[in-house]
């Protein structure tokens, strides 16, 4: 018999355990590496179109599903309860349904936040020791309303930033045309500065109803300061990874033909379009050149337009859009060099596998991601894609100082950014958190 130690809820929003991608393969590692901690998960789904993409471990006591975009029924358990159901939890609902109450004439927001927002105040929320949202949104909400209703700690755990990642969506200007929302009215509308200030204030709310706010990476930071974050309750926990599973021999060393990887979701925020212009530029002067992109699909309408610009540059033999793969490591040996040209990151899990599997590293300096690659990569800027081509080549007609920074990133992962130093860090916060008093 396993006696658990505690019990966490986990609170996720589109993604573990439906989606593929960082967040939820980080999920999947704590709960799985925490085999004497006990969870709870609720997941905040799209839509009622199901697909586990991981099969929760055994000491996931209960997961619920809640698509909080579609019309949902809530059955109440003797374990739940209603967050409107308590006088606390009742006044942060009015306060959010004022902040929200000028979306009402515009169609998308109603359909886009307000209708969510009064969804997610219908969801009956489990009893647990400690409740662990994954952003600083709905997520960060719900446990909110769970430490006034139970009065337990709470943890918001940024991989992205939660308000910046919407600030990106919704720019007019800096950003290509494709963060630019579609469905958002004209800018004299001031539909935009509504919207924003109501993420603020979701945001902050999470931020103020935390014990503790583990960002993955310090980037993170000032901005969570600036929402109100307290500086006091903040403690970064890198991610990890399991570097014993990635192997640092070869990296396609004797091969005919080098090969420059992606492991991404396929979306506007990684910038594929830049790799592919950097690709048009190695390829004229390395013609052996195969660069690789592999992952999900998520935007069906970015892909076609970044398969038309690869088209256009003449790069069909060169330039592969592959589906995402559940076994990585294998893919890393094959990389002479890893690349990435995202506008905008956290700490990529991806990123720290190839550098783990020796792998050096060209990157955009947006984010966490020079906190790993400082030193055992080189950084562009975002769009620069001129300069992510010649710091490609570089690897790729140096191969000694490929083979040199390839073993410093792996020594960079192995004494700063590994699995085991990622797992007990969460482990010495939940700890810690039990024995504190918790309302503050």
């Amino acid at each position: 018999m396993v006696y658990y130690l505690t019990r966490v809820c986990l609170i996720t929003e589109g993604t573990y355990p439906l989606s593929i991608g960082g967040v939820s393969k980080w999920t999947h590692t704590l709960i799985s590496k925490m085999p004497d901690i006990e969870f709870e998960i609720v997941s905040l789904t799209p839509n009622r179109r199901i697909k586990f993409n991981y099969k929760p471990p055994p000491n996931v006591k209960a997961l619920h599903l809640y698509p909080i975009w579609e019309d949902f029924n809530s059955d109440l358990s003797e374990q739940a309860v209603q967050p409107c159901d308590n006088d606390s939890t009742r006044k942060i609902k009015q306060f959010f349904q004022s902040e929200t109450d000028s979306f009402q004439s515009n169609s998308y927001l109603n359909e886009g936040f307000i209708k969510p927002l009064k969804r997610v105040f219908n969801i009956p929320i489990p009893e647990a020791d400690i409740y662990h949202a994954l952003n600083a949104g709905y997520a960060g909400l719900i446990a909110g309303l769970a430490k006034r209703i139970y009065n337990k700690p709470v943890i918001v755990t940024e991989h992205g930033s939660y308000y910046k990642e919407w600030v990106l969506r919704l720019s007019r200007v800096d950003f290509p045309d494709e963060l630019r929302h579609p469905k958002i009215l004209k800018p004299e509308d001031h539909t935009q500065i509504k919207l924003l200030k109501f993420i603020s204030k979701l945001v902050s709310f999470s931020f103020k109803s935390a014990d503790i706010i583990a960002p993955v990476t310090g980037a993170h930071i000032p901005l969570e300061l600036k929402l109100g974050a307290d500086p006091g309750r903040i403690k970064p926990i890198p991610n990890g990874v399991d570097y014993t599973s990635f192997s640092s021999v070869g990296n396609g060393e004797d091969d005919e033909e080098f090969v420059v990887g992606t492991v991404a979701r396929l979306n506007p925020i990684k910038d594929v379009k830049t790799l592919i212009k950097a690709a048009r530029v190695v390829v004229d002067k390395q013609p052996n050149v195969r660069f690789e992109f592999i992952g999900p699909k998520e935007d069906l309408d970015y892909y076609n337009k970044s398969l038309a610009l690869v088209d256009e540059l003449g790069l069909e033999n060169n330039f592969h859009f592959l589906p995402e793969t559940q076994t990585p490591e294998k893919l890393y040996s094959r990389f002479h060099v890893f690349a990435l040209s995202s506008i905008s990151e956290a700490q990529p899990l991806a990123l720290l596998e190839a550098m783990s599997a020796g792998v050096p590293v060209v990157a955009t300096r947006v984010g966490g991601v020079p906190e790993p690659v400082n030193g055992c990569g080189l950084l562009v800027n975002p769009g620069e894609f001129e300069l992510m081509a010649k710091s490609i080549l570089f690897y790729l007609r140096n191969p000694e100082l490929k083979r040199e920074t390839g073993l410093k990133a792996r020594n960079r992962i192995i004494h700063c950014y590994s699995e085991n130093t990622f797992i007990n860090g969460y482990r010495s916060v939940y700890f810690n958190l039990l024995e504190k008093p918790k309302i503050y």
